[in-house]
């Protein structure tokens, strides 16, 4: 999905703000998960908790 669909999604109407949070809860932007280390991190952490 599109940050921007996932952030509207969570109510968030200004993708560019959820960003923005969710860089100082996390410590890395939305759109740098995609494809990265990161992905297959959060695989391992959702498959915890299934």
């Amino acid at each position: 999905m599109k940050v921007s669909e996932v952030s509207f999604l969570l109510g968030y109407q200004n993708y560019g703000y959820f960003s923005k949070i969710f860089y100082k809860y996390f410590g890395i932007y939305p759109n740098q998960i995609k494809g990265s280390d990161y992905n297959y991190q959060l695989k391992e952490i959702t498959k915890d908790y299934q």
